[in-house]
Formats: C-alpha cells, structure tokens, sequence
C-alpha cells in the first residue's frame, strides 16, 4: 500500500472523510486530493507540516514513506540538517535538473535559494 493511501487511510480513522480533514485544517480539498493523487513529494511544504501536525505524525518519516505517530514535545522535523544536506547534495558534480547536469551558477542559485527558503520560514515560525 503506497503512503499516500495509507495517509488516506489514516486521515478517514481520524477525521471521517476527506472533506472534514481539510475544513479543519483549512486545506483545499483540491488540494489534499492532488497531493494524495500525486504524492506526498509533490507537495509544498507547508501543505505537509498542516497536514502532519493535523495527524499528529513525523514529517520526516512521512516523506520517507512511514507513518510514525509525533509524540508531543518532540521536533517534528530537523529542518536545518534537512537544508544543510540539501546544499551539500546539490554541490555533487553529476547533480541534474531537468534531464542537464547543474553548472556551478545554477548551482550557487539553487544554494542562495535554499538559503532564503530556510530565512523565510524561519520567520514565518518565529511569528506564529
């Protein structure tokens, strides 16, 4: 069964259907069913932390393919080490994007990218 109907699955035991998850959590419906259709690594991030935190489970293991409960108090996700070894995986000579192997200014864009991603949520976390 793949994740995405186990998270399927799950959100109907916990919610009852569909529709009802995401008026709760303020999700399109459209949405979840794309995510669910094309799979949990085609959605951004923010549609995955509601939906974790909705589910009470690890985004990490989620994106690995596991549903793991979140026991309360403990960090959902090591964002940092996430993006650190993102810039890291980028940096590999034989990295691609769209079938093209990275030349190096792609490479510093992609990185400064990152970089800001990571600034951005930050402060977006910082603010909630």
């Amino acid at each position: 069964m793949t994740i995405e109907n186990q998270l399927r699955e799950l959100i109907i035991l916990k919610y009852g259907s569909l529709r009802e998850f995401t008026f709760n959590i303020g999700l399109p419906y459209s949405t979840l069913s794309t995510i669910l259709k094309n799979g949990i690594m085609t959605a951004n991030i923010s549609n995955v932390v509601k939906i974790c935190n909705a589910l009470s489970i690890k985004i990490d293991e989620l994106v690995e393919g596991r549903l793991v409960e979140n026991i309360p108090g403990e960090r959902l996700l090591d964002v940092e080490k996430i993006f650190n070894q993102t810039k890291i995986n980028i940096q590999y000579p034989n990295v691609k994007i769209n079938g093209q192997k990275l030349d190096k200014n792609t490479q510093k864009i992609l990185i400064f990218s990152i970089d800001l991603t990571y600034q951005l949520a930050l402060k977006m976390y910082q603010n909630t």
